[in-house]
């Protein structure tokens, strides 16, 4: 992550994405859901402290929009609830936010 305001308006060029298209059409989720999850595992799995508060957001808002809880969400659920997660400030609000969304 060399350009932190170019991360920043791309990952909020996604947020919005997902927002207004999935309430706009709620199928839309799955779609979302098989081209981010991919990206967004080995973010989180690689620990890139930058992108994860944004992966956080971005999950919360997928799973908020969808009906029920699919087994990715299940396994994503216990991880949140480390320690380490929570020890980065900037990871706080969008994993309380995900954490809601369950």
């Amino acid at each position: 992550p060399t350009n932190p305001t170019f991360n920043h308006y791309l990952f909020e060029t996604v947020a919005s994405l997902v927002k207004y298209i999935c309430a706009a059409t709620p199928a839309a989720v799955n779609a979302f859901e098989q081209l981010l999850f991919p990206p967004f595992q080995t973010v989180l799995q690689m620990d890139i402290a930058e992108f994860t508060p944004y992966v956080f957001q971005v999950l919360a808002q997928l799973l908020e929009a969808r009906d029920g809880l699919s087994d990715a969400y299940s396994q994503l659920f216990p991880p949140l609830l480390t320690p380490t997660m929570w020890e980065r400030p900037g990871n706080v609000p969008p994993l309380v936010r995900l954490l809601c969304a369950y």
